[in-house]
């Protein structure tokens, strides 16, 4: 019967794997929050004013759950990519 320990050599390459792994892990949560701080936000009056619908028909779009939001606080944004893939999904030729 064999003692594992520490210092057994197949201790040694799993301590290898999951130190990589956890480098894979942080390299994609490390992009994840890159491409967060990239990404634009639009607020209503500003959407309201690209695409010239009323601010009434911005809140019916959200209460349909046409278009996603986020609120912090009072304040509701729109994210630019969230508001590309409804025009891409909807586009008609």
């Amino acid at each position: 019967m064999e003692i594992i320990n520490s210092k057994h050599p197949g201790i040694a390459r799993i301590e290898k794997q999951v130190d990589s792994a956890i480098s894979n892990i942080n390299a994609i949560n490390s992009m994840q929050k890159i491409s967060l701080l990239n990404e634009r936000y639009y607020s209503g009056s500003e959407l309201c004013s690209i695409f010239h619908f009323s601010s009434r028909a911005l809140q019916n779009y959200r209460d349909e759950g046409i278009i996603p939001y986020t609120m912090i606080g009072s304040k509701i944004l729109y994210r630019e990519s969230d508001i590309n893939e409804i025009l891409e999904k909807n586009y008609h030729q």
